[in-house]
């Protein structure tokens, strides 16, 4: 089950921390071998092999609080990208408890405002979005824009996650111009940064683009979502699954579907 699967575009950003451990003064060759499979489970959830990177991450809990200890950066890493996992098999009882678990021991370890500690604060608000749970993920969501903000920045492709959370949040909680404000907002600061579009800048064109279809301003939200597509074409392939989405929604409104087009 991919929990995003009514919510296009949305999930884009929402992925596994890390790939790689942070590493340690002790645990030599374990720790290595530990953070292969990590590796190799997070690769798995990039080919949507979500039951097999859920069974693998585990594991190297299991086998990182044995060997390294259960507040071990390195075990946390496993156990948010196993809770991560979850969320996207849709298993919110298991993913829940667990990314709650990584956030308190990341307060405890790193300090509240540790990029750690925001990292699991932003994918439990995330999950509680996923499970329905929206006036929680509105509240965390804000709370960690506000921190991200302040410790990265407001460009931060860390803080635009966060900040495109946000107003997904806020449309799940039925305001879409609330949403449309904080998307606005973050597009502005995206587009402030040097250099070519990234999939942070598509998605939050994309979804500000359908907060206004929500709004009934197709006008509005016809050009967002062509210059979403065109970017989105020349990073992912015009074959990517967003890719054909935002194509399909411009057909809907009867956009113009040439990502090759300028605007």
């Amino acid at each position: 089950m991919n929990p995003e699967a009514d919510d296009p575009i949305a999930g884009s950003l929402f992925a596994l921390e890390s790939a790689v451990f942070a590493g340690g003064s002790s645990g030599g060759g374990v720790r290595d071998a530990l953070a292969t499979r990590n590796a190799l489970a997070v690769a798995y959830c990039g080919g949507e092999r979500y039951t097999e990177a859920a069974d693998m991450l585990r594991e190297v809990v299991e086998q990182c609080t044995e060997r390294l200890g259960a507040d071990d950066p390195d075990t946390l890493v496993a156990a948010g990208n196993l809770g991560v996992a979850l969320a996207w098999l849709g298993r919110f009882d298991d993913a829940l408890p667990l990314l709650s678990h990584v956030l308190a021991a990341r307060e405890r370890v790193f300090g509240d405002e540790h990029v750690d500690t925001l990292t699991a604060r932003d994918a439990l608000a995330v999950t509680y979005r996923l499970a329905g749970q929206v006036a929680a993920a509105v509240g965390l969501h804000a709370h960690v824009v506000e921190q991200r903000i302040r410790v990265l920045g407001p460009a931060h492709p860390h803080t635009l996650t966060s900040r495109c959370g946000l107003a997904l949040a806020r449309i799940a909680a039925g305001s879409a111009g609330a949403a449309a404000n904080v998307l606005s907002a973050a597009l502005v600061d995206a587009e402030e940064v040097p250099g070519p579009p990234t999939l942070a800048t598509v998605v939050l064109r994309a979804n500000l683009g359908r907060c206004l279809l929500q709004l009934e301003r197709p006008g509005s939200a016809q050009p967002l979502l062509a210059r979403a597509l065109a970017d989105c074409t020349a990073l992912l392939g015009a074959n990517h699954a967003d890719s054909v989405t935002l194509r399909g929604e411009l057909a809907r409104i009867g956009g113009n579907l040439d990502p090759g087009s300028s605007f």
